[in-house]
């Protein structure tokens, strides 16, 4: 939850400048391209889909299987397409199919692997399904924005860096229920171990605008005083507020490379493109942390993926069709 909080608060002091206007008092903000009242459904489903993900974590789902699970967005991302009125190729559809079970063989191997003991085994399994239908609903919450939002810049423009702000800034103030839970966290994150960055004492005198004393002015005399020997200075911060840090500015880099590509395709386009970042991800979890997966896990990601890299060959095939068509 302070992760999140903390990548919302940093990408909206970032794109805020974009958007500063010192002319337009109170807020100091530039006019909008967009109504205000059109960005507010995205707004509450950026928060929400973003809280759904987090909280998917305390239902005993393990991070590969969650960056696994969460690669199936191009299934709900066509069914609510199909409900909103678009129409997909038979390829489309079977990829999607595929996918689907890729999906569905991850979890329940996930699942197996977790319920080998079976004085646990009911428990872990409720658990795990709970977290599953949480997932499902962020992934539908998330096609739904998606959508949403190409509908917004098939009408207004592709304004995603107003899309960016607006989206972290305004959903700041909807962290104000889980406070409690936010300062429990933070203070658990203060006192985890320091890092210590020694700065050498030649370097901030290097810095100083002290005049030179009289031993500076006369070397000689000089030998007859003695000094303490200079101190290092050593700066502590906490391991993990170091962490946290760089969480946020790489989210930053993330979800502004997001919002540019969702302003240049479709939602479709930004969910396959978002299956290749996890793909890397899921890798990244595997090499850096020693994350095992089961057999059956790597079975269903290998699924999940194909079908991904084949509903975007059939997508690029459909949009270099309707372009040829538009010439004619």
């Amino acid at each position: 939850l302070l992760i999140t909080l903390t990548q919302f608060l940093v990408t909206a002091l970032f794109a805020w400048p974009a958007h500063f206007s010192a002319s337009r008092p109170p807020f100091f903000l530039k006019p909008r391209a967009v109504p205000l009242v059109r960005w507010l459904p995205n707004i509450v489903l950026f928060f929400t889909v973003n809280m759904l993900n987090n909280f998917a974590f305390g239902y005993d789902i393990s991070v590969p299987v969650h960056i696994i699970l969460r690669s199936g967005g191009s299934v709900t991302t066509i069914v609510v397409g199909f409900l909103w009125g678009k129409r997909f190729t038979r390829m489309q559809v079977f990829s999607v199919a595929v996918l689907t079970i890729g999906v569905i063989i991850a979890a329940m191997a996930d699942a197996q692997s977790k319920g080998k003991d079976t004085s646990t085994n009911i428990t872990a399994n409720t658990s795990f399904m709970t977290g599953l239908v949480i997932l499902f609903l962020a992934q539908l919450l998330s096609a739904i924005m998606g959508l949403y939002t190409q509908a917004t810049y098939t009408k207004y423009g592709p304004h995603w860096n107003e899309n960016l702000f607006y989206s972290h800034f305004l959903s700041l103030p909807l962290f104000i229920p889980f406070l409690p839970s936010l300062r429990q966290q933070l203070s658990r994150l203060l006192a985890s171990p320091a890092f210590e960055l020694s700065i050498p004492p030649q370097l901030l005198q290097s810095t100083s605008t002290t005049p030179p004393s009289w031993k500076d002015r006369l070397p000689l005399l000089s030998i007859f005083a003695s000094d303490p020997p200079p101190q290092t200075f050593t700066l502590r911060i906490p391991k993990h507020l170091l962490s946290l840090a760089l969480n946020s500015l790489t989210q930053y880099a993330c979800i502004r490379g997001v919002n540019l590509l969702a302003a240049r395709t479709t939602a479709l386009g930004v969910t396959i493109v978002l299956n290749i970042r996890k793909l890397v991800s899921l890798f990244a979890s595997i090499w850096l942390f020693g994350n095992k997966l089961p057999p059956g896990v790597l079975v269903g990601a290998a699924i999940v993926f194909g079908a991904g890299g084949v509903y975007a060959w059939e997508g690029q095939r459909i949009s270099k069709r309707e372009a040829e068509r538009k010439r004619t």
